[in-house]
């Protein structure tokens, strides 16, 4: 029989010198039987339970935050980070002009790549086969043209050199002008009176489709660490503790115990690994217990330059829409029985 006290312990991935312990997940949401003799799922109250974030840091172009859910929630939406969320990218290459050396399809791999700072909310998708309008289609033009000067006299064209060319009222229309999130990105050289000549258009999509599309460069999560000391570490064994795991613990000097100078003390246990190396020292192997908490994730990623927040809304939002499809499904399937 479960209690309280053995479902905490099995809760948490616990590694020993040879193995790794209670990597089962026994909280799993299981089947319930309605009054009606149907199953259904207890999966939403168990979500709505345990559902919370707390944020760690963010830049401008990355978050880090704590995410409390069931591992089915956190890697749904780590998936609608890499291939759900819609962003502009260049998708089809006019190439009326190429003197460069390098190849017409790299050259147009490489526009395709490059991010660009469009509000995605702004376009529709274009269908199979549905002629370019300017709801659903950005054109970018690519003219240089090589020329005597700087180093060895090489012309870098750069990202910065796509110029936007506003159609229909894109330019009354729009909130800002579409551009390359970066303006330092090489897509080619060129000598003195060498050109390229190119009309990109720019579409909506998802990472599904292409990563040209997705909208984050890294997205991953990882259980929780937790860090314990079951008694206290001194001196030469503490020393050996911060090595095994670096940036984990500090070094506390030692007043209350006669013959020791110095004890490890958990400082920062976020930064664990998980390592297993500090069961080589038998003293330790008894003193410290690493684990991870189950359904506990320390959730990251870094976008190609969106705003991190935005991006995070935007996959949520998408994740909402799947749902409310699913559940229109399921309604219509009921009310056809």
């Amino acid at each position: 029989m479960r209690t309280s006290t053995t479902l905490a312990t099995r809760r948490t991935t616990t590694g020993e010198s040879k193995s790794v312990k209670n990597v089962a997940a026994p909280s799993a949401p299981t089947n319930t039987a309605t009054k009606n003799g149907r199953t259904s799922l207890s999966y939403l109250p168990h979500l709505k339970s345990t559902l919370s974030y707390t944020v760690l840091s963010s830049t401008p172009n990355s978050l880090c935050f704590v995410l409390t859910s069931p591992v089915s929630f956190a890697n749904a939406l780590r998936r609608t980070l890499l291939s759900g969320v819609p962003t502009v990218a260049i998708s089809d290459v006019f190439i009326n002009t190429n003197d460069s050396v390098t190849h017409d399809e790299v050259l147009s791999h490489r526009l395709g790549m490059i991010p660009l700072d469009v509000n995605a909310d702004e376009f529709e998708a274009r269908e199979e086969g549905e002629e370019p309008s300017d709801y659903n289609t950005i054109v970018f033009i690519l003219d240089v043209v090589g020329v005597r000067g700087g180093k060895n006299d090489v012309t870098s064209v750069m990202s910065k050199d796509l110029v936007f060319q506003p159609n229909g009222d894109q330019a009354e229309r729009l909130s800002k002008p579409p551009k390359p999130y970066h303006d330092d990105i090489l897509i080619t050289k060129l000598k003195p009176g060498q050109r390229v000549n190119i009309e990109c258009h720019a579409i909506l999509g998802t990472g599904k489709k292409h990563a040209r599309f997705s909208p984050v460069t890294g997205c991953s999560y990882r259980m929780y660490p937790q860090v314990e000391l079951l008694g206290r570490v001194f001196d030469h064994d503490a020393d050996e503790l911060v090595v095994y795991e670096p940036g984990v613990f500090d070094m506390k000097k030692v007043t209350d115990v006669p013959g020791k100078t110095r004890e490890a003390v958990v400082s920062r246990p976020l930064n664990s690994t998980m390592s297993r190396n500090y069961n080589l020292n038998p003293t330790l192997s008894k003193l410290v217990q690493i684990s991870r908490i189950e359904n506990k994730f320390i959730f990251e990623f870094e976008t190609e330059g969106i705003d991190p927040v935005k991006c995070l809304n935007d996959a949520i939002d998408v994740l909402i829409g799947k749902a409310e499809k699913l559940r229109e499904g399921l309604s219509a399937s009921e009310r056809s029985e």
